[in-house]
């Protein structure tokens, strides 16, 4: 058996075996990056990069943020070790999810393959604030259409302003996966009772604030209950079969006292702030928001007060909290 990790000298004669042949080749794919990716040394500055393939019909420049699509399990089949992301679908009108942000670090052509940051320090088009200037350090960055743009609900941080592209855009030292950690979500129908308490999960689907609308629009592949399962209330922490927010509540429907007034879930619609957080005993991550249940019933002012929240049919829909009763 040939010893492959044995040096040769000049004029001898050379046999290559398919381990040794296969072994040099191993090593060259992970020293051009083509292993898919660089592991970090463990810092949040280190760069992370991964093969990035382009599916669009435009070439995409170096340090033009793109979104993430899909990963192709083809490459598996192939010598790279890691699955290769697909990016360049086309630009979205309506808002994307964060944090499927890479950063290319050369051109990559339509149909190819090239390398790319998907996590830690790199340069990065940013987008200029309205005064004409870079985003000031530590600035929370999101994704936009050829450039990333200041976002509380991003997943990227401006670093240090590099140097002015062009008008709207500067070249800038940013770093990939962090964020805010939080996101707007819509809260959905049908929310399931937590055993007999008055305490329930949530569907919901992430949206992102339209100041051109002011409104909230659903975010293009965000996330969602259906991927990340239910949310729970905080406010609702405490509540048992009997009491919510400390107050006696009876049946089915939880009504409080003989009032007439029903204790209720958070309704369909409502627009919330959701983060992620550990569920105790298990440590799943679990996402959670804080929002005042609504009650429902006749609503009757109180004696000298105005605006309780009553209405010509003597009913209302209010939160707990109101002087209703």
């Amino acid at each position: 058996m040939t010893n492959w990790q044995r040096k040769v000298r000049p004029g001898d004669p050379l046999r290559i075996g398919a381990t040794a042949y296969n072994k040099f080749v191993d090593a060259a794919i992970a020293v051009s990056g083509g292993d898919g990716t660089l592991q970090p040394n463990g810092t949040q500055d280190s760069a992370t990069y991964i093969l990035a393939h382009n599916v669009g019909s435009a070439a995409a420049e170096a340090w033009t943020p793109a979104r993430i699509a899909s990963t192709d399990s083809a490459s598996l089949t192939r010598r790279v070790r890691r699955p290769v992301v697909l990016f360049g679908t086309g630009a979205s009108s309506t808002p994307l999810a964060e944090p499927n942000i890479i950063v290319p670090q050369e051109i990559i052509r339509p149909g190819t393959i090239g390398r790319a940051c998907i996590a830690g320090v790199t340069y990065c088009r940013v987008q200029k604030t309205a005064g004409g200037a870079a985003p000031p350090a530590g600035a929370i960055l999101g994704m936009t259409t050829g450039a990333l743009r200041e976002d509380s609900d991003g997943s990227a941080a401006m670093i240090g302003s590099a140097s002015g592209i062009d008008g709207s855009t500067v070249l800038a030292l940013v770093r990939l996966g962090i964020g805010s950690g939080t996101w707007h979500a819509r809260i959905g129908a049908s929310p399931e009772q937590i055993g007999s308490a008055a305490r329930w999960r949530y569907a919901w689907t992430e949206v992102r604030w339209q100041a051109s609308s002011s409104s909230f629009a659903d975010v293009t592949s965000g996330r969602s209950s259906g991927t990340m399962g239910r949310a729970v209330n905080l406010l609702e922490a405490g509540n048992t079969a009997a009491a919510a927010y400390s107050i006696p509540v009876a049946g089915n429907n939880f009504a409080i006292g003989n009032t007439g007034v029903l204790f209720r879930p958070v309704p369909p619609g409502a627009v919330v702030r959701m983060r992620l957080m550990p569920e105790p005993g298990t440590q799943d991550a679990v996402a959670t928001f804080e929002a005042p249940n609504p009650v429902w019933g006749p609503c009757t002012p109180l004696a000298g007060l105005e605006g309780s929240g009553s209405n010509e049919e003597g009913s209302g829909y209010g939160s707990i909290g109101n002087e209703a009763t």
